[in-house]
């Protein structure tokens, strides 16, 4: 029986891959240096206790803030293509087979729009028979 990978699969995209990888290592870095950190604080070694909880919450926010904006970026290459498909299938089917679903480069719906057009194109050929 093959062991199935939820995590790390190998079928995703190559943005996505880059992505996810870019988070661990961010996630990874931010718990070593949270784990030094608490150390230093516990020893008393590091500069004052002050700074050094400053250091700790400045490194919290500047992960929060790098996994919001990887978060905003996969969110606008996913929705934007969800919601341009959902504006032409609307029309599809009110019967216009004219329209296409056309996509950014990047977008990582694309393959899905590609199937969806080339779907389009057979109900319209089909209408037209």
């Amino acid at each position: 029986m093959e062991k199935k990978r939820f995590f790390w699969r190998t079928g995703l995209p190559p943005q996505l891959r880059f992505i996810r990888s870019v988070v661990l290592v961010v996630v990874l870095f931010y718990c070593v240096n949270a784990y030094l950190s608490i150390n230093l604080i516990k020893e008393g070694v590091f500069l004052d206790r002050e700074l050094n909880y400053l250091l700790l919450h400045l490194n919290f926010a500047a992960m929060v803030i790098i996994i919001l904006i990887t978060l905003a970026f996969i969110l606008h290459r996913t929705f934007g293509g969800l919601w341009r498909m959902q504006k032409v299938l609307e029309g599809v089917l009110k019967g216009d087979y004219s329209q296409r679903i056309f996509l950014r480069k990047g977008d990582y719906l694309k393959p899905l729009a590609d199937l969806l057009n080339q779907l389009i194109e057979l109900f319209e050929k089909k209408s037209k028979s």
